[in-house]
């Protein structure tokens, strides 16, 4: 079993104010709406993460799993991965509550790979010890596009048309002529869904 927690928040979005309200067709000059935006905004590229199962600016996780994988391959989530030594770890605790960081010279991290991945280095295995039996294993991570310009025009298109539904629709509806937009944004994300992340 796995499970994953965020740690930081992105501190920008995909798209700016001022994008938004092009697409909602508020004028750049009219402020009263600006922080009912801002939220809109970060709602739809939450909801974008959660469809894709991406990161879409940089943000830091936590990831707990149970016990080390069966090979020699760790998948992890939320691509794409940023790796830094200043930042990432894997670290792991025993039955005696000791904990231990695995060391950068046992694994090989591949971020270029969708999801990115740890593996371990020729004639290396996974640690031994007898692990506890909650949440043992801590791997910290940062992942997304780093910055706006980086993010698929597709995926930013998408929040663009989930803000302008959202800015317009404020109640809930049965059916409504949102329901052509959603289709969009279903096509819009679909390629970009990752369909193959495993532990």
């Amino acid at each position: 079993m796995w499970k994953a927690t965020i740690v930081t928040e992105p501190i920008e979005e995909p798209i700016n104010e001022r994008e938004a309200k092009e697409q909602c067709r508020v004028e750049t000059g009219d402020t009263e709406e600006d922080e009912f935006i801002k939220t809109l905004i970060t709602t739809a590229r939450m909801y974008v993460e959660q469809v894709t199962g991406r990161a879409l600016l940089k943000q830091t996780w936590d990831m707990y799993l149970d016990e080390w994988p069966e090979g020699d391959i760790l998948q992890v989530p939320k691509p794409p991965l940023i790796w830094t030594v200043a930042n990432s770890s894997i670290k792991y605790t025993n039955s005696s509550d000791v904990e231990a960081t695995l060391a950068i010279t046992e694994y090989d991290v591949d971020t270029d790979s969708d999801p990115g991945q740890i593996v371990l280095k020729y004639g290396k295995s996974w640690p031994s010890a007898t692990l506890r039996p909650m949440n043992p294993i801590n791997l910290r991570f940062d992942c997304g596009y780093v910055e706006p310009p980086n993010v698929p025009s597709g995926l930013k298109h998408a929040i663009r048309l989930l803000v302008a539904d959202m800015f317009e629709m404020r109640e809930t509806k049965v059916i409504g002529a949102s329901v052509a937009v959603l289709d969009t944004i279903d096509m819009l994300l679909y390629p970009h869904r990752v369909w193959n992340w495993r532990v």
